[in-house]
């Protein structure tokens, strides 16, 4: 399996520190997708698109610049997730249920994954393997090849929220892995 790394950059300097995090505890290669958005529009999806067009790997994972990698091997364990438990979409924190609004709107009871902020680890449900859920945050969603080029991100949604969302509500197969981010 191959991973592709797709990233939207409003900051030069976080992104050298994503890319730098991401090389540094990786197990094996992976290739980088990137497009500087110099005029610091919202338009996700329109770049995310058009950055996985050019991928010809397995699994493309669109992650915001501003992510650091905080555990060793992230790629492979990225690859035997989907191998075992093949989702659709896979992220490192979302909801087992959604009722509408923003992510977080279901509330933290329903929460699903890990994330390391400057206050330290957020723990929104024991750490698992993997959990199937609902919805997953689009800070780092990874997405089946195969499943995105049937299901691309809508570009109705041209601000920072829902696309995310409404691609994970159009599968049956969402889940959350024990991968630590910052």
């Amino acid at each position: 399996m191959t991973i592709d790394l797709i990233t939207r950059v409003r900051e030069p300097f976080l992104y050298q520190r994503m890319l730098k995090s991401a090389k540094e505890t990786a197990f094996g290669k992976f290739n980088t997708f990137a497009e500087v958005d110099t005029e610091h529009k919202p338009k996700c999806v329109e770049t995310y698109n058009r950055l996985a067009q050019k991928s010809d790997a397995d699994i493309l994972c669109f992650c915001q610049d501003d992510i650091e990698f905080m555990d060793d091997d992230w790629d492979a364990h990225l690859e035997e997730i989907f191998a075992e438990y093949k989702p659709d979409v896979l992220g490192t924190i979302g909801m087992k249920e959604y009722q509408g609004g923003k992510l977080f709107d279901a509330g933290t009871e329903h929460g699903v994954g890990l994330v390391m902020g400057n206050s330290g680890v957020r723990i929104l449900s024991p750490k698992a393997r993997y959990t199937p859920c609902k919805v997953v945050d689009g800070m780092f969603m990874c997405v089946r090849r195969d499943w995105f080029e049937k299901n691309p991100f809508d570009p109705k949604f041209y601000g920072l929220f829902y696309w995310d969302i409404d691609l994970c509500l159009r599968s049956d197969r969402v889940g959350v892995t024990s991968l630590l981010l910052k």
